[in-house]
């Protein structure tokens, strides 16, 4: 039988205007002075807010802002700022039940799903996902609405301010969290998804208490940060494991490490089982993973733990959680009006580290094993481009083509750089050729597959930032950056090998 539930929305109050003083905020949190850990090199970007010019209330120029404050900025690790920050405004995540979702790969994926699961069943879903691939804005929406410029330059200036009164360094990503939150409790949300930026134990995200905790996957990525092996990393994503707050953790995730975190904390611990259809298809586990979190927020519901209640009967719920984000294994097809030219099958997919490079081999050849490739691919540098592109060729055969790009980022490896990945093994296997833009690479890759005499499927993958670039030249119109904040986004989001090395390195994540 259907369930049927009520929403039952617990009431807000006004929201408090942030003008605090410095003095009475440190009196009240029972602080003398800022210590000497949270003081940042230089004045973050907010300080300079003071001194902005006219145009400083635009969206286009606090966005600008945003993605400049990690050059004044070198705080220790640590959650120290985010949760000054967090007070500062009045701890808006208490005002919404959240789920947690970190993981090497499919916590975008499974966050998105659990958000239109909770949406389709009646709540008003807040979801804070990262990185975004065309606009800014997609980090943060509100019942698959995203948030508006205008929501943008107000919260955003808020932040500025208050981060400056009170000298708080905080990072990009840190404040782009607070964004998030802030805007969740201004649009009163019943419910948030929140998914981990990198990490799990310092994450900027892991100030929250949640509902329930979810982990998707643990795999090599981000190894200068996380660590060498995949025990450390297990460790830090396991830290967003709460005392007495349930977890769910998937099938590729090293069971006695999040065991045993469980057990120290005293939280209920699911694991999804593997079943056979995941080695072939992603999306059936994250589904899974997805499915399972719904479960134990019923559970939570049933014993009075939580107000969330979750449909699995309803039709609409079971298509949410089938539903895939865009750019993960995103299939369409392209065929010019009125033309006698083949039909293109295009594949997306923001596979970027080789775990999820092996997933989307196997998912291509169960889903096209008789069709020819033509891939179009680009890296970013700090990633392992040896291993993925080893593990890219295993689908190839001497007819196939890849066209190997470079991300406009400046994070995105050179030709150069992806040159010296390829093994002189791997040359042979494929044929190759090397393009400086993306569009172009796809543009190139398109009108071949339709003069090919075969069909041909080619795919774009390799890195987030490729996406915007290549779903522009296949035609898509999307809410984009401008080309300005694009290029300060890009000079600015990466981090200096010193600043690692030195131990002075916040969670910065943008990919």
């Amino acid at each position: 039988m259907s369930l049927r539930y009520a929403l039952r929305r617990r009431p807000f109050g006004r929201l408090p205007r942030h003008t605090v003083g410095v003095a009475d905020f440190h009196a009240r949190r029972g602080w003398n002075s800022l210590s000497s850990q949270a003081q940042p090199a230089t004045d973050n970007g907010a300080a300079l807010m003071e001194e902005a010019p006219a145009d400083s209330t635009t969206y286009e120029f606090l966005l600008q802002r945003l993605y400049q404050v990690n050059r004044f900025t070198a705080v220790k690790l640590g959650l120290e700022n985010m949760k000054a920050l967090h007070a500062a405004f009045g701890e808006p995540a208490a005002k919404y039940e959240i789920v947690h979702v970190a993981g090497t790969n499919g916590k975008g994926s499974v966050s998105f799903k659990i958000a239109k699961a909770l949406e389709r069943s009646g709540y008003r879903t807040g979801l804070f996902v990262s990185p975004h691939v065309s606009c800014y804005r997609e980090r943060i929406q509100v019942n698959g609405t995203l948030i508006s410029e205008a929501e943008v330059t107000e919260t955003l200036a808020e932040i500025f301010n208050v981060s400056a009164q009170l000298r708080i360094p905080a990072t990009f990503f840190e404040i782009t969290t607070m964004l998030a939150l802030q805007h969740f409790a201004k649009q009163q949300v019943d419910c948030v998804v929140l998914e981990t930026g990198l990490g799990g134990r310092l994450d900027s995200t892991n100030i929250v208490t949640p509902a329930l905790s979810v982990i998707t996957s643990i795999g090599m990525d981000h190894t200068r940060i996380l660590g060498n092996t995949r025990e450390q990393i297990a460790r830090e994503k396991a830290g967003i494991i709460k005392p007495q707050v349930p977890v769910v953790v998937g099938p590729q995730t090293p069971l006695e490490i999040m065991a045993d975190r469980a057990q120290r904390v005293d939280a209920p611990l699911v694991a999804v089982p593997f079943q056979g259809e995941f080695a072939e298809d992603f999306n059936a586990e994250n589904t899974a993973i997805a499915r399972e979190a719904c479960i134990q927020l019923n559970q939570r519901a049933l014993a009075g733990q939580s107000e969330l209640q979750v449909d699995l009967d309803s039709q609409r719920v079971v298509s949410a959680l089938e539903s895939r984000p865009p750019c993960r294994f995103e299939v369409f097809h392209i065929v010019r009006p009125n033309s006698t030219e083949r039909k293109v099958t295009i594949v997306l997919d923001v596979a970027h580290n080789p775990p999820a490079i092996e997933r989307l081999v196997q998912l291509l050849t169960k889903r096209f094993p008789q069709q020819k490739m033509r891939f179009v691919c680009g890296f970013s540098a700090d990633k392992d481009m040896a291993k993925a592109i080893k593990s890219l060729l295993t689908l190839c055969n001497s007819e196939d083509y890849v066209h190997l790009v470079k991300a406009n980022h400046p994070r995105g490896a050179s030709l150069e750089e992806v040159n010296l990945a390829l093994t002189q093994d791997g040359q042979g296997i494929a044929q190759f050729s090397r393009i400086s833009s993306v569009e172009d690479g796809v543009k190139d890759a398109v009108a071949a597959a339709r003069m090919s005499n075969e069909d041909e499927v080619v795919v774009v993958c390799g890195s987030v930032f490729l996406m915007a670039e290549a779903r522009k030249a296949l035609g898509f119109k999307e809410p984009a950056d401008s080309p300005a904040v694009n290029a300060v986004a890009g000079s600015h989001l990466s981090t200096p090998a010193s600043r690692l090395a030195s131990g002075t390195h916040a969670y910065n994540p943008t990919s």
